[in-house]
């Protein structure tokens, strides 16, 4: 996905445009993202979200369909199908590329840049501090689509922002906050298509907590952006603190959903966690994530890079039977100034922040 950065300051913008035709089968979904101080007198807003149309009768996408279905041991009249075709569905839309979306940000209009073949946009928007920064009530400003006078439809997103100073805690999803079983692919299926997600015991009531004492969160994932909604739903109703999602683009092209699911992640959990943490060059950061893949190599990558940054790295072993005796000693042991924690559920985490 290209992000385009561009800048805009007030004097520039106008509220007096026409809107954007988004047809009546189109939905946008904008996605949680977060703003920040980029410079003295400057902030950076990123906005994030997708097109697409539903389209369940496509042939390529029945085959993915059935292909998921086969992995997941489900089929159709199984008392978990309906939740099956509610989490695959997102799999089987049309996503439009070459989409142009316009936001309301505050009083002003952004043009995003044409929405990518995936149906996603993406824009880094650069304004002055003292323009944008009253706009946020309570740290959060909404924004939503301009389109055209007839059409009733509102498409709503929030950005977060996220002061200099301060606790920032980084997150996986799979097997840290919510049980996948990421190690066994048939219950890692049935986990992501076919079950009620469940969360890893006292991990919410553990990021409340964090939330209490000034954290603010960002969850990078290698889960796909098809699975944002029912991810968000599971998140909110579990009553995990919100922060900006991360998640990685599935394409019709990739072998499987499942394969996709077990990926090497490294590369890509190393450039987003990279990225945000350069947005916060003050601020202290713990990872959290699980033992069950390279959560453990990729945050001796981000401590070897930025060191004191790191003010701890939170592993929940998951008892993956390829981990060698010295693994985490090996990867962490030599780091003075990051906290290992080594735990099985989120009580063992009340006293890293105090």
């Amino acid at each position: 996905m290209k992000k385009v950065m561009a800048v805009f300051f007030t004097c520039l913008m106008t509220s007096l445009v026409s809107g954007v035709e988004i047809k009546s089968d189109e939905t946008v979904v904008f996605y949680p993202t977060y703003a920040f101080l980029s410079g003295s007198d400057v902030m950076t807003i990123n906005i994030h979200g997708s097109i697409y149309e539903p389209e369940e009768d496509s042939l390529k996408r029945s085959v993915l369909l059935r292909i998921i279905a086969g992995t997941a041991d489900i089929e159709e009249g199984d008392p978990g199908y309906p939740l099956f075709a509610e989490r695959t569905k997102l799999f089987l839309v049309d996503n439009k590329g070459g989409k142009d979306i316009r936001v309301r940000l505050g009083g002003g209009i952004i043009d995003m840049p044409e929405s990518d073949g995936n149906g996603h946009f993406a824009k880094s928007v650069v304004m002055k501090k003292g323009e944008i920064l009253p706009l946020f009530k309570r740290n959060l400003l909404h924004i939503g689509t301009v389109t055209v006078t007839d059409d009733g439809r509102k498409f709503t997103g929030e950005i977060r922002y996220i002061p200099t100073q301060g606790i920032s805690v980084i997150s996986d999803i799979d097997d840290t906050i919510k049980i996948s079983n990421v190690l066994d692919k048939k219950e890692l299926a049935k986990n992501t298509f076919t079950r009620p997600f469940r969360s890893v015991p006292g991990m919410a009531d553990q990021y409340r907590s964090w939330t209490r004492k000034g954290a603010v969160f960002h969850y990078v994932s290698g889960s796909p952006w098809q699975l944002y909604e029912p991810v968000r739903r599971f998140m909110d109703d579990e009553k995990f603190p919100r922060g900006s999602m991360h998640l990685k683009n599935f394409r019709l092209k990739d072998s499987s959903a499942l394969d996709f699911l077990t990926a090497d992640q490294r590369e890509y959990k190393i450039g987003v966690i990279s990225s945000i943490i350069n947005d916060f060059p003050e601020r202290r950061f713990i990872l959290v994530g699980d033992s069950g893949e390279n959560d453990p190599e990729v945050y001796a990558e981000i401590v070897k890079k930025y060191g004191r940054h790191v003010k701890a790295v939170c592993i929940r072993d998951v008892k993956n039977p390829a981990d060698k005796k010295d693994r985490f000693t090996g990867l962490f042991g030599n780091y003075r100034d990051t906290r290992f924690i080594l735990f099985r559920n989120g009580r063992e985490l009340q006293y890293l922040l105090r």
